[in-house]
């Protein structure tokens, strides 16, 4: 499992101030805190206010060179990259993101993941310097994310690895309780007073769409309660 505390993303030579501070937005909602600006801009005004309430990120985030984040000596470099390698070009040869959780969860010590410039992204001899590449595959019309966009992909595929579904996952109604359901219902058209060959309809497309359906349990009941609440209000 990966160590999110363990992560730092390193924004190379970055030139749009309000990029920098949207980049920190998206590490502080993926649970990253640890920020290098290697060359490129300054921090400016719109920098702390993209950033929000990641201000905090900013404050603490280093400068260094390239030749300085190389020398830090993390233990293992993740580049990224839109151009997907092919086998004259091994170099840029890259994962999609979803399987970056699993690449680094092998990984014993800290991680540096690299996003490149706005413009031009990492160059040939900076990702030749990485452990493995990232790609997000997109549109052949319009292939290049801004940095935060691709940022919020693959650090959301991170995070979701490092801490597992966060969602507390409804649970879907059984196929009993499905049953009970459509039963009650049969029974109300029962006594509807609509011809048969219609009240055979009715029940067969009702049960059709709830079996078609992702019907939580907790709906199945609530549904179960308002067909009989209505067959009260309105008895035969």
């Amino acid at each position: 499992m990966v160590n999110l505390d363990s992560v730092w993303v390193a924004f190379i030579e970055p030139e749009s101030p309000g990029n920098i501070g949207f980049l920190a937005r998206t590490m502080k909602n993926f649970g990253l805190s640890r920020l290098i600006l290697v060359g490129g801009c300054d921090l400016e005004e719109e920098s702390w206010a993209f950033a929000m309430h990641a201000k905090d990120i900013l404050e603490r985030a280093e400068r260094l060179t390239w030749r300085e984040l190389l020398d830090r000596g993390f233990d293992f470099y993740v580049g990224t990259s839109r151009h997907q390698g092919h086998d004259q070009n091994l170099v840029r040869v890259a994962i999609e993101p979803d399987d970056l959780g699993e690449a680094l969860s092998e990984v014993r010590g800290d991680v540096c993941i690299l996003f490149g410039r706005e413009g031009s992204g990492l160059s040939l001899d900076e990702i030749s310097q990485c452990d493995v590449v990232v790609t997000i595959p997109s549109s052949e019309e319009y292939p290049t994310l801004n940095v935060s966009h691709a940022a919020a992909i693959i650090l959301y595929h991170l995070y979701i690895h490092a801490v597992g579904a966060v969602m507390e996952k409804m649970r879907e109604a059984s196929g009993k309780e499905k049953r009970v359901l459509v039963e009650t219902v049969n029974r109300i058209l029962k006594s509807s007073g609509l011809p048969e060959h219609r009240r055979r309809n009715y029940s067969l497309i009702f049960e059709r769409v709830i079996n078609r359906a992702f019907v939580s349990g907790r709906e199945c009941h609530s549904l179960i309660g308002m067909v009989k609440s209505i067959s009260r209000s309105n008895p035969p």
